[in-house]
């Protein structure tokens, strides 16, 4: 076979990235130990999508949706070059391969869920019952590292208590780092709902990787090397590609290089999503707000356990614009904010309140707010 010209495949673009990845999963850890959540949970483009719809709008926002317009423009590189969760499972990834042999990747069935789980929770935030905030790994991620800080604290006179949502949100990450020592990935091309919403808005980006017929001989090795397992030998799926570069780079025939243009390596835009699982999972979507969507305030009164932060709008508005984030809950000094278990009603899971059990309100505070 012959082999490739010099730099081809982009090598160095390779380097780039993994040191991209790197320097992003400290910055991140070091925000959200040091300083606080919110500034690593408002970079989401999902939370941005979802505060919008729930009729919230910030500086914050813009930012995130502009992640998410540059998405549709060039493709999906933030899930392979600055994603924290997804770097931590391909380090994940990096041992298991060295521990345990690994099949050749295929384009896998499973890279829909994602999608019909996104069209599931999507239609909740519209309708007054959001929960997708609690599956971002730009927020379960902070309310992991939430609960190490808490053994941990490095800033004088601010206190920090482990929540139950921190908890939940640590078991997620181990759950999803040790999934991906079994396969690569396995989070971001399964389940993830913020990798679903990228995947969704990068299918028609004028980036991407492209493929030259004439050279390519059909070996598969470009297969094997895929992170997100979106090609084979029979299909490639151009919304899963996260500009890793592997396979431009173990490719012997120089057949695969990024360019800019419409024209694709070939394949498919999108994974299959049959009509009916898209109707099935839309209708799921907005059935399950109007079952739970229980205001809790006209129902039954209110709860004397049901204190919300400060500056809180009113009941029913409340719960319609939360997005479960979480990042009150990190950023408060005082740890009074906690999540809501049933004091609300399920319409109400996870959304914040104030437990003065543990400490209480400084009036001249409103970290919470901001």
């Amino acid at each position: 076979m012959s082999r490739p010209h010099p730099g081809a495949g982009h090598p160095n673009l390779r380097r780039l990235r993994v040191a991209v990845q790197l320097l992003a999963l400290c910055a991140t850890l070091a925000i959200a130990f040091t300083l606080t959540a919110k500034y690593v949970i408002v970079l989401s483009p999902l939370h941005g999508l979802l505060a919008l719809l729930a009729g919230t709008f910030t500086v914050w926002t813009v930012v995130s949706l502009a992640i998410l317009v540059t998405t549709a423009l060039f493709g999906r590189w933030f899930c392979g070059w600055f994603c924290p969760v997804g770097t931590l499972q391909q380090m994940a990834a990096w041992l298991g391969e060295r521990l345990t042999a690994r099949p050749r990747s295929r384009v896998s069935k499973g890279l829909r869920w994602k999608y019909l789980l996104l069209l599931v929770l999507i239609p909740g935030s519209v309708l007054g019952v959001s929960w997708a905030g609690a599956l971002d790994p730009l927020s379960f991620l902070p309310r992991a590292v939430g609960v190490l800080r808490g053994q941990f604290s490095l800033l004088p006179g601010v206190i920090y208590m482990p929540t139950v949502a921190g908890a939940i949100g640590a078991l997620i990450l181990l759950a999803v780092v040790l999934a991906s020592a079994a396969g690569t990935r396995l989070w971001c091309t399964h389940l993830c709902p913020l990798g679903a919403l990228l995947g969704a808005s990068s299918g028609f980006s004028i980036a991407g990787i492209r493929r030259n017929e004439e050279n390519c001989d059909s070996c598969g090795i470009c297969s094997q090397s895929c992170q997100h397992a979106c090609i084979d030998s029979k299909k490639w799926v151009a919304s899963e590609c996260n500009y890793c570069l592997n396979c431009t780079v173990v490719c012997r025939q120089n057949a695969l290089q990024l360019g800019i243009g419409r024209k694709q390596a070939g394949g498919v835009r999108y994974a299959d999503v049959s009509r009916r699982s898209f109707v099935a999972s839309l209708g799921g979507g907005l059935v399950l707000p109007v079952l739970f969507n229980r205001r809790v305030v006209e129902a039954r009164g209110v709860d004397s356990r049901l204190l919300r932060p400060p500056g809180a709008v009113e009941e029913s508005r409340f719960v319609h614009r939360c997005t479960r984030c979480g990042a009150c809950e990190e950023t408060c000094p005082m740890a009074v904010i906690r999540p809501s278990l049933l004091e609300a009603g399920l319409d109400g899971l996870m959304t914040p309140r104030l437990d003065f059990s543990v400490g209480y309100c400084k009036l001249d505070c409103i970290q919470c707010a901001e």
